[in-house]
């Protein structure tokens, strides 16, 4: 066939350097583009809105939610370093592990709040993360389609979720009973999509019908999981693990289609992640800052609201006591109130009670417990054994009682004052009752200036009012932070007191003159709930921000992208020989590209004429080769016809001149049986000369037959042989072990008897040899040597080692005809190797070769 000719077929049937098998990288690929879409999203989540992990099962993360958010942004940022820009193995290791540590950290922190389900797919997909791109090294890997490492990890991933809810439904973060009612149904439909996707991995469906069922069928339970269980509950880590899960899944029959589409190493890629980075992390660097400073100057003013709140109440009720506690007092002191008729003591009574619509009773009380006069109609009684009044007894001052009200139920305040007589001495008490529902009038203010609730207790930390109406009086609150500070003596403070939702904001005072005291307290929900709606805004809006940068960096690559791919398509027609200008195209617009463009079009240019010039030469030379090739021909048949014909007058030669010896030798003088040896001895060794032309040239025409030849046993077996010979002869064999190369074995067993046979030889003038058979590493090639420490050469002379019949030796030295080492050389060069010597005079030789 013409060069021409043959030049055009190759390039219509050769592939461009730039295509590529449609799925090829996607295998660890889809996993790298989840590491890190999941890391930077969920980081981002818990950086921007931390407010939304309440539900238990985020209870072992949330006291270092910022930290976590940090770890899981550093960890996509690793990733999509390590195989985006930078693209060294060791790194890119480094980056799986760094992202596989933060999964499997995750799932055994969400394991120890006793969630199975969210723990299993995270070890799954850290599990794969480690494996991915050491599996890639295996041969088995070239098995596999682009994605069925993909198919592989989510398979075990569907039926991790699917065993986990079929088995122990109320082990996953929910246990809601509707939720349970179905969960097994989904975890079937889980089964299911783990088989299919088996399936698919198994018999390697051609048709793209089945495929795109099978991923369909595998999406829709995590859609569906995704939609019931995470997403119901705004569980931001599971929606984004699902909701990849399910796009990648749905995506990647059309992504094999399209592989340089995630290309990570594509210029496409690395403009696409400078422009999300670029944009992303400024945002998420302000963002937080910005609106965690808002948040903490929102619980600052709403620390000190507090505070003064419960200063105002606690004042309030202070000066409500002291008010009433001042007319009681005031009443104690009128002269003659005990001696008075009972009338007038009556009418002093309902006076006061008038006065203080608070007050529910007023009366008398002598020194022996009896009730002398009462404000309202209800009947006088002792109270003698009454506790207040013995503690009253006992002081004879003014004292406050809080008591519960038998037919309410709620608390009352008593207020006790001595009456003194005109000589200052105790002759009995007033008492008024208030009801402490006045105290929660005042505390029922405090919601309407920025608090959600108040209370009051007493100095035990009993409870005395409060804002909710269902509290219980007397509840012990000695346990409360706020009640433990009054307790122990504060007079008014501020802080944040609890966890997750019970986060609350607590202010509380003294009240004066009393050991009571007032606190008011708020969920910090509330107080921030402003900065948190602004701070779930943000997170979409910098997830939006990020994808449009995204979308951006796509769209001003392609316009670098597509004429770099066009002089890639003109660099793989010229690669597969076509060197026929492309149609012409829009110039890029960018000079470098232009230049590149136009280099490219130089180069064709330069190649055409070059590979026409090639191809003429080429010509040329097949033609000279082919004209070698007839005389190399001739040449060989020559000398076998010549050696053969030969062969037959030399023998008659030998045989005669043999038999003339045997015959007449006794006939002949001594100076004519010494000329008839001569002609027989040369005749000979030209016969020997002869034989060895004929293997000469049957090594050269011998059909190779390559096999796995062991050269250390041939080597052993070869020693023997020769050891055999003279068994007498003193001399150590060393032969390395295990050398197996691949090659001809009866042209290496030549070559190696050759070299062998030489060491033996070189060494019989010595009483004791040592003979070496080896492997060497020179110069990062693999050599083969046989040593001997004999007569060895001087190497002025090893120009003359490897042609045939030359000899660096005389014949009455060391016999033999000087062909084996011009042997040895064309079995080694039929092998693609080359041969050579190292030697000093009567200190051995080293002969080493190579095998191609």
């Amino acid at each position: 066939m013409p060069p021409e000719e043959s030049r055009k077929m190759s390039a219509n049937q050769a592939t461009p350097v730039s295509a590529q098998s449609p799925s090829a990288g996607l295998s660890l690929a889809v996993l790298q583009v989840f590491a890190v879409l999941f890391g930077a999203v969920v980081g981002s989540h818990m950086l921007i809105s931390p407010h939304q992990y309440t539900l238990p099962v985020y209870d072992p993360i949330a006291p270092n939610l910022s930290l976590w958010g940090v770890v899981f942004l550093l960890a996509a940022g690793s990733m999509a370093a390590a195989v985006v820009i930078i693209r060294a193995r060791p790194l890119l290791l480094l980056a799986h592990l760094f992202s596989a540590a933060t999964l499997l950290l995750l799932a055994y922190l969400v394991a120890a709040a006793g969630n199975w389900l969210g723990p299993t797919v995270y070890t799954i997909l850290g599990a794969a993360l480690i494996a991915a791109p050491l599996a890639q090294r295996l041969p088995t890997s070239r098995t596999l389609r682009g994605g069925d490492s993909f198919r592989i990890v989510i398979t075990a991933v569907a039926l991790g979720i699917g065993l986990n809810l079929v088995l122990a439904p109320d082990k996953g973060a929910w246990s809601d009973p509707s939720y349970l009612s179905f969960a097994r149904w989904l975890g079937a439909a889980f089964l299911v999509a783990g088989a299919a996707l088996a399936a698919e991995v198994l018999l390697k469906p051609s048709r793209r019908a089945p495929i795109w069922l099978a991923h369909l069928t595998a999406a829709a339970p995590f859609l569906a999981y995704l939609v019931v269980g995470p997403g119901a509950l705004r569980a931001w880590p599971g929606m984004t693990l699902y909701g990849l899960l399910a796009l990648l899944l749905a995506a990647l029959p059309w992504l094999e289609e399209r592989a340089h589409l995630i290309a990570l190493d594509s210029l496409r890629a690395r403009l696409t992640l400078a422009f999300s980075a670029g944009a992303v992390v400024p945002l998420l660097l302000v963002v937080p800052i910005a609106l965690g400073m808002q948040e903490e100057a929102a619980v600052a003013r709403s620390l000190a609201q507090h505070r003064a709140l419960a200063e105002d109440a606690a004042q309030e009720v202070a000066d409500f006591v002291s008010y009433h506690s001042a007319a009681v007092i005031a009443l104690g002191n009128q002269p003659g109130l005990l001696e008075a008729p009972l009338a007038a003591q009556r009418q002093a009574l309902r006076a006061v009670q008038a006065a203080y619509p608070a007050a529910l009773t007023v009366n008398i009380v002598d020194l022996a417990g009896n009730q002398r006069a009462r404000s309202d109609d209800f009947p006088l009684t002792w109270v003698g054994d009454s506790p207040n009044f013995q503690r009253a007894s006992r002081t004879r001052r003014v004292d406050l009682f809080l008591a519960r009200r038998p037919e309410t139920g709620r608390s009352i305040l008593a207020i006790v004052a001595p009456v003194l007589d005109q000589s200052g001495e105790a002759k009995g008490f007033v008492a008024a009752s208030v009801e402490t529902t006045r105290f929660s009038n005042v505390l029922a203010r405090i919601p309407t200036m920025g608090a959600a609730a108040a209370y009051l207790v007493d100095e035990q930390g009993r409870l005395i009012a409060a804002t909710d109406p269902s509290a219980s009086a007397f509840a012990d609150l000695s346990g409360e932070p706020a009640v433990g500070a009054l307790l122990r003596g504060e007079e008014a403070g501020s802080f944040r007191s609890g966890q997750g939702p019970d986060d609350r904001l607590v202010g509380y005072a003294r009240v004066a003159g009393l050991s009571w005291g007032v606190v008011v307290e708020e969920p910090v929900a509330v107080v921030v709930a402003e900065s948190r709606r602004q701070r779930d805004a943000a997170f979409p809006g910098t997830l939006a921000v990020g994808a449009l940068a995204a979308a951006l960096g796509v769209a001003l690559s392609h316009g670098m992208v597509q004429p770099l791919r066009e002089v890639i398509r003109t660099v793989g027609r010229i690669a597969a020989g076509s060197f026929d200008p492309d149609p012409s195209g829009p110039s890029p617009s960018i000079s470098e590209l232009r230049q590149l463009t136009s280099s490219v079009d130089q180069m064709r240019t330069r190649l055409r004429h070059a590979t026409a010039e090639s191809e003429r030469l080429l010509a040329e030379t097949q033609r000279h080769a082919a004209e070698l090739d007839i005389v190399n021909r001739e040449l060989h048949a020559f000398n076998y016809s010549v050696a053969h014909d030969l062969k037959t007058p030399l023998r008659a030669m030998k045989g005669f001149s043999q038999a003339v010896l045997e015959l007449y030798g006794d006939k002949l003088d001594e100076q004519g049986r010494k000329y008839l040896t001569s002609v027989h001895r040369g005749s000979k060794r030209m016969e020997d000369y002869l034989d060895a032309l004929l293997e000469l040239g049957r090594i050269a025409r011998a059909e190779m037959k390559r096999q796995r030849v062991d050269l250390s046993r041939m080597a052993s077996e070869t020693a023997g042989g020769l050891q055999s010979l003279d068994p007498k002869r003193s001399v150590e064999f060393i032969i390395a072990p295990d050398v197996v190369v691949f090659g001809d074995r009866d042209l290496l067993r030549l070559a190696l008897e050759n070299l062998l046979g030489n060491a033996w030889k070189f060494t019989s003038k010595h009483a004791a040899a040592r003979i070496e058979f080896g492997v060497a590493d020179l110069d990062g090639q693999r050599a083969y040597f046989v040593r001997d420490d004999g007569a060895g050469f001087d190497m002025e002379f090893a120009h003359k080692l490897l042609v045939a019949f030359e000899r660096l030796h005389d014949e009455s030295e060391f016999p033999g005809l000087g062909a084996g080492m011009a042997m040895v050389q064309r079995i080694i060069a039929r092998h693609g190797g080359r041969v050579w010597a190292e030697a000093k005079v009567e200190r051995g030789a080293t002969f080493y070769f190579t095998l191609g």
